[in-house]
């Protein structure tokens, strides 16, 4: 009995050794590029695969990223060497009232706009939050993300913009 469960053994290990699977522990891949074609020396259960194939459709929006970037470069501003941060668009559509825009975050701006008027400004990216004023009332409050990724703002590209309408 003994000898059937040393050969049983002897049998198991050398079946892990040339498939290049043992067992459970998952697919080995005998270099990286066995890895990105998808291919291991030996068995992967569904998971396993349904990972590669995320890893490689990743990689791939990484890269269209990166090339929608170089594309539509980003729109900045720089004084003496230092980055003032993405342009950006507060407007007031209110045809008759002041408003006052305070945009707290990363650093703090506030901009007071006329009935229908905008002010176009650059902030540094992160998350603010944007609170609109009438006098001394709320009258808006919302978040507004500052980042590399251009918003489409009444036809015109930029990277942030903060509205009020009534």
């Amino acid at each position: 009995m003994k000898k059937v469960i040393i050969l049983l053994a002897a049998v198991l290990a050398i079946n892990a050794l040339v498939s290049g699977c043992a067992g459970v522990v998952g697919p080995w891949y005998r270099g990286e590029s066995q890895y990105n074609e998808g291919v291991w020396g030996g068995w992967a259960n569904e998971k396993q695969a349904a990972q590669i194939q995320r890893d490689k459709v990743d990689i791939a929006a990484r890269k269209m990223a990166l090339q929608k970037l170089a594309v539509q470069p980003v729109i900045t501003q720089s004084v003496n060497g230092v980055s003032q941060g993405y342009l950006g668009v507060a407007k007031n559509f209110h045809p008759r009232k002041i408003l006052n825009f305070l945009l707290e975050g990363p650093e703090t701006k506030s901009f007071l706009i006329g009935p229908k008027g905008e002010r176009r400004d650059y902030l540094l990216p992160g998350d603010y939050i944007c609170t609109v004023y009438d006098g001394d009332r709320i009258v808006s409050r919302r978040a507004l993300h500052v980042k590399v990724q251009k918003n489409n703002y009444l036809g015109e590209n930029v990277h942030w913009y903060a509205v009020y309408t009534r």
